[in-house]
């Protein structure tokens, strides 16, 4: 059986927020990106995952209306965000 901070066990709760907000629950959605957004940090730190719970997040926190300096400063991307967006050359 697998643990609440599985890879796999995140990767399910991360496919059923994005189909409660497609359905419209945003609140539910917050709060499960939430949850798989904490446990991809603890469990894989920086990586292509906890980078795109965080942009999860967003996505569900803006369609709220609630994004802003204050969510900014408690949902920063991983530290390798920087290495990821910048083009090589």
């Amino acid at each position: 059986m697998l643990g609440d901070d599985h890879p796999t066990t995140l990767l399910s709760m991360n496919n059923l927020a994005g189909v409660m907000h497609d359905q419209g629950d945003l609140v539910g959605a917050r709060s499960v990106h939430e949850a798989v957004l904490a446990g991809r940090r603890r469990v894989l730190g920086d990586h292509l995952d906890t980078l795109s719970s965080t942009h999860n997040l967003a996505v569900v926190l803006r369609d709220q209306g609630g994004w802003c300096s204050q969510h900014a400063r408690h949902h920063t991307p991983p530290k390798a965000y920087g290495s990821l967006t910048r083009m090589p050359g």
